[in-house]
């Protein structure tokens, strides 16, 4: 099947208002960024001469965070069972979908997902949110879901 991927001249593009991020079976509402992505080691192979040869793939990375305001962290925390952190939480999925109307829907999935730091700060001046952010491990990301 093709897909159009056409864009109407001064068209609609994807935009931060298009994402929506779920977590742990909540929609994200106090959601300030995401950002996730991945590496694939590649290495160049070399016999005679001082062109490759050839090309040998290693090991997958995927990395990822998320920026919430400090009321979405404290919402996470309250829910958890007394004497638990979000770090005793059990691997989940992170699921990311863009929802522009002229554009396709796109769904990536952040799998086997664990916090692995919590990072506030404010200081006296600021006129702005709290927000934390929260590194992920990550262990996959599908980016056709």
């Amino acid at each position: 099947m093709a897909i159009n991927t056409q864009k109407a001249i001064n068209g609609l593009l994807y935009s931060w208002s298009d994402i929506r991020v779920n977590l742990l079976g909540r929609s994200l509402v106090g959601i300030l960024a995401i950002d996730y992505d991945d590496s694939q080691d590649t290495k160049s192979v070399y016999g005679r001469g001082k062109r490759p040869i050839g090309r040998v793939s290693g090991n997958y990375k995927a990395n990822a965070s998320l920026t919430l305001e400090m009321s979405e962290v404290e919402a996470l925390n309250l829910s958890l069972a007394p004497g638990q952190s979000i770090y005793d939480i059990a691997p989940f999925d992170v699921v990311v979908v863009y929802t522009n109307p002229e554009q396709l829907l796109i769904t990536h999935v952040l799998k086997g997902c664990v916090f692995t730091k919590q990072d506030r700060s404010s200081k006296a001046g600021d006129v702005k949110e709290i927000e934390v952010k929260l590194p992920l491990y990550v262990t996959e990301i599908d980016w056709i879901a």
